[in-house]
């Protein structure tokens, strides 16, 4: 899929290649394989008529970086620089917004931020990192609010985005990156989140993190030494 890159016009647009969603990985290969790595279990060439693609674009917004598809598969949640948004994609074309949240950085954290020497015009935002399904009725977000990362659960009724609480938002760090360029990566499994990030303001220590759930929070200690400065997620 191919996302807009920082900095691009308000007019970016989120191409959406939803064949993709459906591309889910397949059982690790057999011995003798040659070590082969997972294949997909839908293969279509390019000129397929089958290969579906489908564009999407609202004004004012940019940095569609993260994709989450309901389970029902009719609505796809997108997150992009300091909004959230619901996309119908029940029918072929054009896929339809439900509705959008706002979520931008506070001015306190974009005037640190800018003091800090990043630019204002391109990195102090909050760019949405994590998006996860925590249950029926809530999504679990994440994003680098302004080289300050933060967190916060979004409430869904009928599949539609309800407001973010700011007494809601929490602090982010080690689930996502300070830096909207650094890697990450991020999975919930039995209700716990599992990250790997940039846990610093410099980009410089990386950090494998479980969060949320019953059990008590687990990171690897960056005294350790065992992932390397420059870890890729």
């Amino acid at each position: 899929m191919a996302l807009p890159s920082l900095g691009q016009d308000s007019w970016s647009l989120l191409r959406v290649f939803f064949f993709q969603l459906f591309l889910l990985p397949s059982l690790p290969p057999a011995s003798g394989t040659g070590g082969q790595g997972p294949m997909p279990r839908v293969k279509y060439h390019a000129g397929d008529g089958h290969r579906a693609l489908s564009f999407f674009q609202q004004k004012g917004l940019r940095d569609f970086d993260t994709l989450l598809l309901s389970d029902d598969g009719n609505t796809l949640y997108v997150g992009a620089r300091e909004a959230v948004l619901a996309l119908n994609i029940q029918n072929p074309g054009i896929p339809r917004l439900k509705n959008m949240i706002p979520w931008p950085a506070s001015e306190r954290k974009k005037t640190e931020c800018a003091f800090k020497k990043k630019s204002n015009e391109t990195q102090c935002f909050n760019f949405i990192r994590v998006l996860v399904s925590y249950n029926a009725t809530h999504l679990y977000a994440c994003g680098t609010f302004a080289f300050s990362p933060a967190c916060t659960f979004i409430e869904l009724q009928d599949s539609l985005l309800l407001p973010i609480l700011i007494d809601k938002v929490m602090d982010g760090k080690g689930q996502s990156p300070f830096d909207p360029v650094h890697k990450h990566t991020a999975v919930l499994v039995d209700g716990m989140l599992y990250s790997g990030t940039m846990n610093n303001f410099l980009g410089s220590e990386p950090i494998l993190m479980r969060t949320l759930g019953s059990q008590p929070v687990l990171k690897t200690d960056i005294f350790l030494r065992w992932l390397h400065a420059d870890a890729s997620f």
